[in-house]
């Protein structure tokens, strides 16, 4: 699994659409998947930004 990008580049990334710039723009200028970013937005909105810490399971 690829290590998640951390929070600097997450709000980065908000600024810009904040600031009017479309999604696939800011996708490219950070070579991002369009559904990476959608789910930033999503998580944003949920106070939730942050990456998901990783804890281990149990086989």
């Amino acid at each position: 699994m690829p290590k998640p990008y951390d929070i600097e580049v997450r709000c980065k990334v908000l600024k810009q659409l904040q600031g009017g710039k479309g999604v696939r723009e800011v996708s490219e200028e950070f070579g991002l998947g369009l559904k990476t970013i959608y789910r930033w937005i999503a998580r944003e909105k949920l106070g939730q930004l942050a990456p998901f810490k990783k804890t281990s399971r149990k086989s």
